[in-house]
């Protein structure tokens, strides 16, 4: 299911995009600047974040708490191709990073099943952290210390009873020491089965490190 929300650009009914490339392109549009140098994607699912962040920044560090979306997506950095089968569907279906002009990226990307409050301190320190849908505790894995100088946090988030985030809670995490430089809105729609399909409206904001 999670390589269908990643890499499918025409599966949806009403011609919305899809969404890790939708959060790329926003970011890209508000503050293009904070995409170079070495970024975290946290969530990171199949891959198509990171894939895409590679194309600015020069190094994507990309961790994920499913063990078979890690699977899936080093699978494709090594070979540039996935197959998978959707579970209404009987033909299998293939993902290739040619297609969408990703080959290059492979060698800017590194894939690892973790999370932010794992995350060992050798893998270092990075200008941009880009957070899908976190809960809580995610939030307040010692961000500050993840980040170099003038680095910045991007929060995608639907803000589920799951996750126990708010608004309000997401601004008294961050704000003793990051400043809020954009809070925007983008729309999630996610297939779940054959004429099924999941609507979000998913609030993306951006946070600067303050010296």
């Amino acid at each position: 299911m999670r390589c269908l929300f990643d890499w499918e650009d025409n599966a949806l009914p009403l011609g919305e995009k899809n969404f890790p490339t939708t959060v790329v392109s926003r970011l890209h549009a508000v503050v293009p600047s904070l995409l170079h140098g070495r970024l975290l994607d946290v969530g990171c699912g199949v891959g198509r974040s990171s894939f895409e962040f590679a194309r600015s920044c020069d190094e994507v560090v990309a961790i994920e708490r499913s063990a078979y979306a890690v699977l899936g997506a080093q699978r494709l950095k090594e070979s540039g191709m996935l197959r998978y089968q959707l579970p209404w569907e009987e033909k299998v279906r293939n993902i290739s990073l040619n297609t969408f002009g990703l080959n290059f990226a492979s060698k800017k990307v590194n894939f690892w099943k973790a999370d932010l409050s794992t995350l060992r301190e050798s893998f270092g320190n990075f200008d941009l952290i880009s957070l899908f849908d976190p809960d809580i505790r995610v939030l307040q894995s010692r961000l500050k210390e993840r980040l170099k100088q003038k680095g910045a946090v991007v929060v995608t988030s639907a803000y589920t009873p799951q996750s126990a985030l708010s608004p309000e809670r997401l601004g008294s995490i961050f704000s003793e020491t990051f400043r809020c430089i954009y809070r925007g809105e983008i729309e999630m729609t996610q297939q779940t089965a054959s004429r099924n399909y999941n609507y979000a409206r998913m609030e993306m904001t951006i946070w600067e490190k303050e010296a």
